[in-house]
């Protein structure tokens, strides 16, 4: 099994709100908020993508521990409809120490009334369920903002991992 894993570059913006209310932002520091911009907030958003695949036989994952990043004591190629799975978000090799929400979106559902997007919400430690009804290729996306004491530096990470689930 061979864990494709992409660090995007980096990405750096100021988000703010105008006094409107409506939220807006520039992109990179090095540019002038709007002087009237209040809950200026200078962003790094780091992001990983990842997918796995197996040739002839499953062998065992190796962990990043970098980022965000989605595990299971189930092999992420063995997944069939009518089953669960319980999968945990770790911080850096670590359990997450507050709940967060990722959205699981079912492939081929682009130009649909209902891309099938389902919501879910870990426990503190990052661990959270998923039942298969459907075969197909899944899309979990999840982000984890940390914002520091004092100061207006804030660090963001973001997590896109493409899982198959197939027939029974």
């Amino acid at each position: 099994t061979y864990h494709i894993s992409l660090g995007q570059a980096t990405v750096k913006y100021q988000r703010f709100t105008h006094p409107n209310g409506k939220q807006g932002r520039v992109w990179g520091f090095d540019r002038p908020a709007p002087k009237e911009a209040q809950d200026l907030a200078f962003v790094t958003l780091y992001s990983t993508i990842n997918t796995y695949v197996s040739h002839n036989a499953i062998t065992p994952i190796k962990r990043l521990n970098k980022g965000l990043e989605l595990v299971s004591e189930t092999h992420m190629n063995d997944l069939f409809v009518g089953e669960s799975t319980q999968f945990q978000v770790l911080f850096d090799g670590n359990p997450l120490e507050q709940a967060i929400e990722l959205n699981v979106v079912r492939g081929q559902t682009r130009y649909r009334n209902d891309r099938e997007v389902r919501t879910i919400k870990t426990d503190k430690q990052g661990f959270f369920t998923v039942s298969w009804h459907k075969p197909g290729v899944y899309l979990f996306e999840s982000e984890r903002e940390i914002s520091p004491k004092k100061g207006n530096k804030v660090i963001k990470h973001a997590l896109y991992t493409t899982l198959e689930v197939n027939p029974e």
